[in-house]
């Protein structure tokens, strides 16, 4: 999706969002699955921010490259 729009769009930025209890990260597995403990919720956190900096290499590659930023964003969900 990224490389279509890249090219229709002449995308240069992307932003990579992330948000907790995602369905995508239970494909996972038992890493991929949460709970609502502080602990847990910390888990989580570095599971978003592994895969969001592996996306981040990939756009980084691109040529010519594109700006991408990672920006966790904390909306008050971590009860």
């Amino acid at each position: 999706h990224l490389a279509a729009a890249r090219k229709l769009h002449d995308v240069r930025d992307v932003y990579i969002l992330e948000h907790r209890q995602c369905g995508a990260y239970t494909m996972l597995g038992p890493d991929g699955t949460f709970g609502t403990s502080k602990a847990e919720q910390a888990k989580e956190r570095k599971k978003h921010l592994e895969f969001a900096r592996r996306l981040k290499r990939v756009i980084d590659e691109w040529e010519p490259p594109a700006g991408s930023e990672i920006a966790p964003i904390e909306l008050g969900v971590y009860a």
